[in-house]
């Protein structure tokens, strides 16, 4: 009895020891992670952390910063750590040697809605689902095979703007504008199987969806920044309201154009995404009726982009945002082809070996993208005359009489490529990379980093740093002569496409959209300044705004004098 009765005082004899064990520990613990290195960080203020220091352009406030910080540095946006990483050799270690350490998504709350909690491939976590989602992506979607059977709809689309412009020759166009429609009308088409003419569906109203979902989705929110007490500003301020109205308006779209594809005895002259995707549907149904690609995942790639745009943007604070998202399209068909062709051989295989990045969302994300690097490259070359006449040349020597470049002319462009490189280097659409989150630990350059890290890649400032480019801040596309350097994500030093896992599938799609509508363009006019400008009046700001890519300032504006050859329509 006298035993028991010792027995039943050893747990709290004990406790104390126990105790004393777990502080030890904890202590031991966080000595161990004070001796970690960390990068260098700018002071911070209380709360908002470095939020005040990113100014209207963070991608140029960011350049400005690691010149006295470092190549990587550590901010902290609220309570969020963010890694900025600003140099060609740091973000090799980001893309390629810790390319696992660092491959997962932020989860942010207005991206997680209108991508049907994370179904999209740009913004799903590393997950075994988004390595499904992208072999469909690669296999089925956008294949090139895919790619090369949406050729009539490209260059049908192209001749058709080629043809309003022709009937402007000679007064000012707004080439911003006939860009924007041209992408916006073949992303349509693509997706859809309709275009705008003769459709119910109204070409501005759809213009507006994209560009409010593009809005809310880089728009700044306090609860990702603050998580304690952000959501009640969210809800106060708006913000809530307006990404559940826009995603309400997006999920109509996409329900109302699925359901017609759905409609028995509906006919059609081509195959297209939403097809492509119906049927994978279908075919993966198993005996149980359960399936994993559901009409949600469909409208989640339909949207595919956060717009992904990049990270830089918006007025004031609302730049802050663009921090979590991000990136475009681009590529070529050998690396891509390359791809593709690995991924038949091996289906299991690991992701480890697939490299280009690119985030972007697919389709609507995409409205933007290849507008954006076009309206760029006819500005340069309307403020550089004599790179626009070695550009047309090439082209005109290439096509002859045809009367309008189609797409297998595109491969004997090689001055042309280097124009859109050059444009790329200099006004990269997403000048921020979309934010990785980092999942293990990790060292780069020295410096330790934990998981749940922000890595943010500041591919702008790398471009325009003397230490790779000979005058940076000059548009030169004959830099490329002789020069192996390109943009698909194995050159660190021009990433305007980004690089490692989370790589955009619509890379070869995006790359012939853009050769083809600025080798038209450039064949079937001569383009010279409205009256009383010259070439230094060209406004060349950038803008970032509301939205999550980075814009021409102001509208550009070129008066068309009409090839003798050019038979835009043909």
């Amino acid at each position: 009895m006298a035993l028991i009765s010792s027995l039943v005082w050893v747990p709290f004899l004990l406790l104390p020891l126990l105790l004393l064990l777990l502080f030890k520990q904890k202590t031991h613990q966080v000595k161990k992670e004070h001796n970690y290195k960390l990068p260098p960080s700018p002071p911070r203020l209380p709360i908002i952390g470095n939020l005040h220091q990113l100014g209207e352009l963070p991608h140029s406030s960011l350049s400005q910063l690691s010149h006295k910080y470092g190549p990587v540095m550590l901010l902290h946006l609220g309570r969020i750590p963010v890694l900025i990483v600003s140099s060609a050799e740091s973000a090799k270690e980001v893309l390629k040697v810790n390319d696992l350490a660092c491959c997962s998504r932020p989860r942010l709350a207005a991206v997680g809605r209108l991508s049907y909690n994370y179904l999209d491939v740009a913004f799903a976590p590393y997950s075994e689902y988004w390595r499904e989602l992208r072999k469909i992506c690669v296999l089925e979607l956008f294949s090139v095979k895919r790619v090369k059977s949406f050729r009539f709809i490209r260059e049908a689309e192209v001749g058709s703007i080629m043809e309003s412009i022709s009937s402007s020759s000679t007064h000012p166009v707004n080439v911003t504008e006939k860009v924007f429609a041209l992408t916006g009308s073949i992303i349509f088409r693509i997706a859809f199987g309709k275009s705008f003419q003769g459709s119910e569906y109204d070409r501005a109203k759809f213009y507006e969806l994209v560009h409010d979902a593009e809005t809310v989705a880089g728009a700044f929110s306090s609860d990702e920044c603050f998580p304690r007490f952000g959501w009640i500003i969210d809800r106060l301020n708006g913000h809530n309201g307006r990404v559940e109205k826009v995603f309400g308006q997006l999920d109509a779209l996409f329900q109302q154009v699925i359901d017609e594809h759905l409609k028995p005895g509906r006919t059609q002259d081509h195959e297209d995404i939403i097809d492509v995707m119906l049927k994978i549907e279908k075919e993966q149904i198993d005996e149980h009726g359960h399936a994993w690609l559901t009409k949600n995942h469909i409208k989640a790639v339909l949207l595919l982009k956060g717009k992904q745009r990049h990270d830089s943007d918006y007025a004031e604070y609302c730049e802050i945002a663009s921090f979590f998202l991000l990136c475009s399209d681009g590529g070529g068909l050998g690396d891509f082809k390359e791809e593709e062709d690995h991924e038949k051989a091996n289906n299991k295989r690991d992701d480890e070996e697939h490299d280009e990045e690119s985030s972007k969302n697919m389709f609507l994300g995409g409205v933007d993208t290849s507008a954006l690097i076009v309206i760029w490259a006819m500005a340069e070359l309307a403020r550089k005359p004599t790179f626009m006449k070695k550009a047309q040349d090439e082209v005109r020597g290439v096509v002859g009489k045809k009367g309008r470049v189609t797409e297998t002319d595109l491969d004997q462009l090689q001055y042309l490529k280097m124009v859109l490189k050059e444009t790329l280097r200099l006004h990269p659409p997403v000048p921020m990379l979309i934010a990785r989150e980092a999942i293990s630990h990790f060292n780069i350059n020295g410096y330790h980093i934990y998981p749940n890290t922000l890595i943010q890649i500041n591919v702008w400032a790398i471009a325009r740093d003397p230490k790779y480019w000979e005058n940076p801040q000059e548009f030169s596309p004959e830099r490329f002569i002789d020069n192996a350097v390109d943009f698909k994500g194995q050159h660190f030093e021009l990433l305007p496409f980004g690089g490692g896992r989370r790589g955009c599938p619509a890379l070869y799609m995006g790359t012939v959209t853009t050769e083809l509508l600025l080798a038209n363009l450039l064949y079937c006019f001569d383009w010279v300044l409205p009256d009383g400008m010259n070439e230094a009046d060209i406004n060349m700001e950038e803008w970032a705004g509301k939205c999550l890519t980075l814009s021409k300032k102001t509208p550009l504006l070129l008066v068309p004098i009409k090839y003798l050859h050019a038979q835009p329509s043909v």
